[in-house]
């Protein structure tokens, strides 16, 4: 369960264009959008946004997290950090690291440290190849969004 926020004052970004509004988040997720501020609902949590443009979170759909035995260079932990650091709630990390994610085994393995070390939403591709054609529906039915 997520905290309830409102965000009051904001310029928002909307699919029809930047809207002055109000944002009503009810368990993490966006419940309202009010233009008239009436209409917004009473929580714990209030945030003033005036005259802050206010972005729903963006996906990143190509990152390169190292892990496992790179880990020094850069873990979930700290690319999910950079990632929301600048407003991204989303990324889509690509099979690049020392042993990609081009079986099953591998696979589980990545899932293991992205819910041990990330700190927003993660999806993994798969790694295809001539070398592991078997292996693409077992990664699909695991999970995998995509293979490179």
């Amino acid at each position: 369960m997520g905290k309830d926020i409102n965000i009051i004052n904001g310029i928002c970004v909307t699919p029809k264009g930047e809207i002055r509004a109000d944002i009503a988040i009810r368990d993490g997720k966006i419940a309202n959008i009010c233009e008239e501020p009436e209409m917004l609902p009473i929580c714990e949590t209030t945030y003033d946004a005036a005259d802050c443009i206010v972005f729903p979170g963006m996906i990143d759909t190509h990152v390169h997290i190292r892990g496992g035995e790179f880990s020094y260079r850069e873990d979930f932990y700290t690319g999910s950090q950079a990632a929301v650091a600048s407003g991204v709630t989303t990324v889509l990390e690509m099979p690049g690291c020392a042993k990609p994610a081009f079986n099953e085994e591998n696979f589980l393995r990545r899932v293991a440290e992205v819910k041990r070390d990330g700190a927003i939403n993660f999806g993994l591709y798969g790694a295809a190849g001539h070398d592991n054609l078997d292996e693409i529906s077992k990664l699909a039915a695991l999970g995998a969004i995509g293979f490179k």
